[in-house]
């Protein structure tokens, strides 16, 4: 189990100033945790979805890829962002 100071350093930020940080908050950890995707994945992702506006929230899924001992383990990456009053973004993500 890890020590709770050790916890915190590693939290991601939970509110972001831009839309785009928030995202690319959660790609650095999922990135950090030495997950992979395919390019077009995060193509389409990144078209298809739009920042929220306030009291909404845009959610999305991409699939993400470990190696291991040579085999490859497939999740998904599920990304939550809601648009807060105060022009902020809320992030919530996770690997499922």
């Amino acid at each position: 189990m890890k020590p709770f100071t050790q916890y915190i350093q590693e939290k991601v930020a939970l509110y972001h100033s831009f839309y785009r940080d928030a995202v690319q908050a959660a790609l650095d950890d999922a990135t950090a945790k030495g997950w992979t995707w395919d390019d077009q994945d995060e193509m389409i992702m990144a078209t298809s979805n739009h920042k929220p506006s306030v009291g909404k929230t845009t959610s999305w899924t991409m699939p993400v890829y470990k190696e291991k001992n040579g085999k490859t383990t497939e999740a998904l990456l599920s990304v939550q962002i809601y648009g807060m009053e105060n022009n902020k973004y809320e992030l919530n993500h996770y690997i499922s």
